[in-house]
């Protein structure tokens, strides 16, 4: 069975502490970004099936963080 991989995008520690433990939980594999350069590298390198992301991070609102990341394949929940 192929183990879904999930990118967290969001600065606030809390959230991603939260959001990983409900996944990690149910079985996806989680990384984690804390600002959306970041996300973008992670994105690149990872490929996961699923990004999570918050609109205002420090560096990109969750707009711009998807028009740069437009060409990647995968859903993306803001």
């Amino acid at each position: 069975m192929k183990t879904h991989t999930i990118l967290l995008i969001d600065d606030d520690p809390k959230n991603i502490e939260i959001l990983v433990s409900a996944l990690v939980s149910q079985q996806f594999q989680v990384t984690t970004a804390i600002n959306g350069t970041n996300g973008l590298e992670k994105a690149k390198k990872y490929q996961p099936d699923l990004i999570v992301t918050d609109t205002e991070l420090p560096d990109l609102n969750g707009f711009d963080f998807l028009a740069r990341l437009k060409e990647k394949e995968a859903p993306v929940i803001i």
